[in-house]
């Protein structure tokens, strides 16, 4: 063994003291940062949190880096850039993974990424600088050079470094991108009419699942991930009641940060609280779900605050061409911005709002009335929409999804908000579906899934879940299995209506409209609308008018009064639900309403509000009688083949279903004359071609006729005769 040289070590000794007092800064840092370091590791060690141990074993580590590039290379390295590499270490390792900076300050992982471009591009052009400085070396690069060399160095550690932690991130699940593997769980997610806050405690369950799996009890990547849960959601709702019942459910749930606050969403910005203001303001959300309140028929529900209605775009009535005022947060609230509405429905006030709050590139699904997506009274914020977002899906809901607490028929509507600058995509495939089956009865009550023997299982009947995947399918791979529920349609294919309604591009009901086109292709065919079969074919459906002033009450005697049927009572012949109006009251006005609502024998009646497309027959006694409600829409056809034809024709499943592309409605479903009158109808060059069906159809006549006449034989001599 070689004997130690007593000189040597002497020597090193001398120097490295000489080192220590040129460096006194850099000295006490070192000293105060690994003080810090071991007692940190020694609290992790004591609460068996090994990994936090190991990482403060790697910050020592790391420690060590300067001294040894000064030792191994022979450089000295300026006292600043040591100490800026000292403090980004500990401020990374200590701070950011173990204390959990990363979480609490979101600009954070922001800084030291910035910070560390610079020393990279330091190192690189110290580097550069000893190549210049070494007699060894025949390099020398003008100062210009110099900036480009580290420049350049420090893109290309920058550029390694995010392989290295993509690499860590897929094969290690160490989460070193800071939710890049699982991108939900940091989303910004806001529900602004968050009730009691459903919406907000699923998505906040949903981030948990996702921050706990693949990760260990304990472990620094598990609690990041479990505080970026706690910072991202977020609720705004204007009961103070239902506040504290969605922060109850929110502890409940696990989430101590809570963002549930009290306000009016549709209100400024600026007046929210200030835990909405600070951590989800204009443009951070990259999520928004809600359920806004819906107005309905009810103009108390009705949004008619002028100061609110100013701050929309939709608080304003659209000019000629349909467009509304843009407002930003710079204008003056009181200029002009066109003609203010009285009113407007809260769900359109909050569809604006919700894509105004979002975040470009955010995604948005809101559920709203059925009507917005196919009633031509909401054409112009439907173009509004189109105009601003992208429709991945829409999914018209079940009758009885909100039951029994309503009955409006209501949609969910997906949206994408482009990236800044970025158009909106003029033609891309859009999601349909229609649920036909939600779990539950109008009543609320739990309808379950039958077997093959028709045994209820304990299964719900729903397809909801089936719609779900089949969206998550749609977006993952851009295709699914199409089927009558759920199906696709192209954004430019949309008709003048601009209709959204998924049953309008319904693969069935489409089906049926293509073999009734194709009628065009054969000989001796023709295909055209019911509108055009005759000039002198009229159709139409009456006057709306207020009859409550003539209606009298149990009348004993009816001699002098004027019997009024309902839609139901003239399609389904129950003439005992009888209204009996006094005309001796009547007005001018409600006496030409009356005369037009009174049909003639022969009109083809049309159920258009409810159920629609029911079909009857004006027989003798209906039209000599009766005022029949404006419900009920008529077609008069003068010519008597024409006339059966037609009724054959619209008694049909195949009638129903083109009926059924164009039905619209919220509360209830709803035809229009006009859709009548476009209808497609094959029509044969000759009557004769179809005299079978003519027959049918003068058939049906004769025994409406003959039912109409035992119906009121029956209401003349039946058993209320014997009771009188």
């Amino acid at each position: 063994m070689r004997p130690k040289d007593p000189g040597k070590t002497a020597r090193m000794r001398r120097e490295l003291r000489e080192e220590l007092k040129g460096k006194k800064t850099v000295v006490t840092i070192y000293i105060i940062l690994r003080v810090l370091v071991i007692l940190t590791m020694v609290a992790q060690f004591l609460n068996g949190n090994f990994e936090n141990v190991f990482l403060c074993i790697l910050t020592l580590v790391l420690f060590t880096l300067p001294t040894v590039i000064e030792r191994r290379v022979r450089i000295d390295l300026p006292d600043t850039l040591e100490i800026i590499i000292l403090l980004f270490i500990f401020s990374a390792e200590i701070l950011g993974e173990i204390q959990a900076y990363y979480t609490y300050f979101h600009g954070w992982d922001t800084m030291l990424h910035t910070l560390n471009g610079f020393l990279c591009a330091a190192i690189g052009f110290s580097l550069v600088d000893l190549f210049n400085r070494n007699e060894r070396f025949s390099l020398s690069l003008s100062p210009v050079f110099m900036a480009i060399v580290a420049f350049c160095f420090s893109m290309t550690i920058g550029v390694l470094w995010e392989f290295f932690e993509c690499i860590m991130d897929s094969f290690f699940l160490l989460d070193m991108q800071k939710d890049t593997i699982v991108h939900s769980i940091g989303s910004v997610m806001l529900d602004p009419a968050g009730g009691s806050g459903g919406f907000a405690t699923a998505a906040f369950r949903y981030k948990r699942r996702k921050a706990i799996d693949g990760t260990k009890p304990g472990s620094p990547q598990r609690e990041r991930r479990l505080g970026l849960c706690k910072n991202s959601v977020f609720l705004v709702e204007i009961s103070k009641r239902l506040v504290k019942i969605a922060k109850t459910a929110m502890l409940l749930t696990g989430d101590g940060n809570t963002g549930m606050t009290q306000g009016n969403s549709l209100d400024k910005y600026s007046n929210l609280d200030g835990w909405i203001t600070s951590h989800c303001p204009k443009g951070t959300p990259d999520i928004i779900i809600t359920n806004p309140p819906f107005s309905g028929q009810k103009t108390e529900s009705m949004m008619m605050d002028p100061d609110i209605l100013k701050l929309f775009g939709f608080g304003h009535r659209p000019d000629p061409e349909g467009t509304f005022p843009t407002i930003t947060d710079d204008d003056d609230r009181d200029a002009g911005h066109g003609t203010l509405l009285i009113r407007q429905a809260p769900e359109l006030l909050f569809l604006e709002r919700c894509i105004d709050w979002l975040k470009p590139g955010g995604r948005i699904g809101i559920v709203l009335p059925k009507g917005i997506l196919d009633n031509r009274t909401y054409i112009n914020y439907r173009r509004w929409m189109l105009s601003r977002c992208k429709v991945d899906a829409v999914v018209t809901l079940h009758k009885n999804t909100f039951e029994p607490d309503t009955g409006v028929r209501t949609c969910v509507l997906f949206l994408s908000k482009p990236l800044e600058d970025d158009p909106v995509p003029g033609d891309y495939t859009i999601f349909m579906a229609q649920s036909r089956r939600v779990g539950k009865d109008s009543k609320g009550e739990p309808v379950f899934a039958l077997d093959e023997k028709g045994s209820a299982t304990s299964e719900l009947d729903e397809d909801l879940t089936q719609i779900a995947e089949s969206y998550k399918t749609f977006r993952d791979i851009g295709t699914f299995t199409e089927s009558e529920t759920c199906f696709t349609a192209e954004r430019g294919e949309l008709d003048d209506n601009l209709n959204l309604n998924p049953q309008h591009y319904s693969p069935e009901l489409n089906a049926t409209l293509e073999k009734v086109s194709k009628f065009d292709d054969k000989p001796d065919w023709s295909v055209t609308t019911i509108g055009q079969l005759d000039k002198n074919i009229r159709i139409y459906m009456g006057p709306r008018w207020s009859s409550r002033s003539l209606v009298v009450e149990d009348p004993s005697d009816t001699t002098n009064l004027t019997p009024y049927l309902t839609a139901n009572g003239a399609l389904e012949q129950r003439r005992m639900t009888v209204k009996w109006f006094d005309m001796s009251r009547a007005t001018d006005k409600q006496k030409e309403c009356v005369r037009m609502l009174r049909v003639q024998k022969g009109d083809i009646l049309i159920s258009r509000s409810g159920t629609i497309g029911k079909v009857t027959y004006a027989t003798r006694i209906l039209a000599d009688k009766y005022v029949i409600s404006d419900d009920l829409v008529r077609v008069r056809v003068p010519d008597e083949n024409m006339r059966a034809y037609l009724l054959a024709f619209l008694m049909s499943s195949t009638a129903m279903n083109l009926m059924k592309l164009d039905e619209f409605g919220s509360v209830q479903q709803h035809l229009q004359p006009r859709h009548i009158w476009g209808l497609p109808v094959p029509v044969p060059d000759s009557w004769e071609q179809v005299s079978p069906i003519i027959d049918a159809g003068k058939g049906m006549i004769s025994a409406m006729e003959q039912t109409s006449l035992a119906d009121e034989s029956l209401r003349t001599n039946g058993f209320d005769s014997l009771i009188e």
